[in-house]
Parts: structure tokens; sequence; C-alpha cells
């Protein structure tokens, strides 16, 4: 068994088909090659020509496909912020699922529900919270909507929320505000390599 690199498998392929041009290739030179092909990769994941070459520093990434769309890479360290609170604001709690956000392979993701405990309708884009602190930097102004729900959870109409770069949250009127003790929730990702307004 002969476990060679990418590089040492192209180089001795190319040097039998240089043999073929004079009529000096033989069985023996192709079963070599792809013998070594064989036990240099049946078993690897890395070193392929579109997967990374080496695991090392790279214990507990995730994988994701490249943005060419032609290969696999790790992703770097800050294209992974796992969930986490969004900190609310004075008269606003958490619904039954706490809202959170997380980023991973480029995309914000968002679940969970927020409560108007305002105590009167809000009717008017109002800033519901901040996104958490691990998000720091990471993120670029988006816009989502999201569905405002009435207190017997029947779903009412949409709104739209608004996170920005410095972390800040809002929420939109809606037509009809958001009153009292209504919740809004979110469950969505959206890509965030590009600004939304």
């Amino acid at each position: 068994m002969a476990v060679k690199t990418k590089a040492q498998i192209l180089s001795d392929t190319a040097s039998v088909l240089a043999d073929n041009t004079s009529g000096d290739i033989t069985p023996s030179d192709v079963r070599s090659v792809l013998t070594d092909v064989v036990d240099s990769y049946k078993d690897e994941f890395k070193n392929l020509l579109d997967t990374p070459s080496s695991y090392s520093g790279k214990e507990d990434y995730l994988v994701k496909v490249n943005s060419a769309g032609d290969g696999l890479e790790f992703l770097t360290p800050d294209e992974f912020v796992d969930w986490a609170d969004v900190t609310l604001q004075s008269g606003f709690t958490h619904g039954s699922e706490r809202f959170q956000m997380k980023l991973q392979g480029g995309f914000l993701h968002f679940k969970g529900v927020v409560l108007n405990s305002t105590g009167s309708t809000i009717s008017s884009r109002t800033k519901v919270g901040t996104a958490p602190a691990s998000l720091a930097s990471k993120i670029v102004n988006k816009f989502l909507p999201v569905m405002i729900y009435d207190s017997s959870g029947n779903n009412a109409y949409f709104h739209g929320a608004w996170i920005y770069s410095n972390r800040d949250v809002y929420i939109s009127k809606g037509g009809l505000g958001w009153k009292a003790n209504q919740g809004f929730y979110v469950s969505t990702s959206i890509i965030n390599d590009a600004k939304a307004f």
C-alpha cells in the first residue's frame, strides 16, 4: 500500500502518460497508479479535489458548500454563532418560545415569540430589543416579515422586523397596530451577505 498526496499521484500519472507516447506504458504501470489512488483516498474526506486538505486546527468546525458552488470548505469561526436570546426592551417579553438568533453558513436564523407587554397598542415602528452580543459586527442590515397573532394564538396580520448592523431590532406598526398582549412569531432564515436596506 502506498499512501500518496494528490500532487504525487498527479506526477506519477503524468509520468505514465509520458511513457505511453513511446509505447512503454504497461498494465503494471496503470495498476500501480490506480492502486495508489484507491489506497490514498478510499476512506478520506480530505485531500480530494473539492474538499479541505487537512483537519488540523478545525476541531468542531462545520462544513459548507463554497460560494462558487463547486466544492466543500470549513466554516470560518465567525460564520457560526449558536442560538442566543435577543435582549428585549422594557415592555416586551419572550413568549412560549424565546426570541433567539444565530449565524450559520452566512445566514441569520431567527426563531421565537415576542409579546407586547406595554399595556397599550403600538402604532409606530418600535425598538423591541438588541441582537445577541455574540453577533456584534457580524450583522448587515436586514428586513424580514413577521406574523402578529392575537392572544388566542390565531394569526392576525403581517408586520416587518428590521435588524440593524448595530444589533438594534425594530418591529413595524402594521395597519392595525400591535395591540397589547399580542405576540409576533418568527421562524426563518435570511442570507447575511448583503444589505437588505
